[in-house]
């Protein structure tokens, strides 16, 4: 039982997968604010570009060009 158990305990106690790289997408606009995860750098690149082009924030005239904005970060 103790050959078992042991085994069984290390599996469990210790991360098996190990994510060495996780980005984070930040977006912000006026009165709202997004973090995503993201698997690289060049995804999160592409959606910020993609969260700027959103037809949905063009209706909001008054707010300017850079109240909406993104920034990629990498994490631990």
């Amino acid at each position: 039982m103790r050959k078992l158990l042991i085994p069984l305990l290390a599996a469990v106690a210790l991360p098996t997968v190990v994510n060495a790289e996780t980005w984070y997408l930040l977006g912000s606009a006026p009165r709202r604010a997004w973090t995503v995860p993201m698997p690289n750098q060049e995804q999160c690149e592409s959606e910020g570009k993609r969260f700027l082009n959103n037809k949905n924030f063009n209706d909001w005239r008054g707010f300017g060009v850079s109240a909406i904005s993104y920034i990629c970060i990498k994490g631990k």
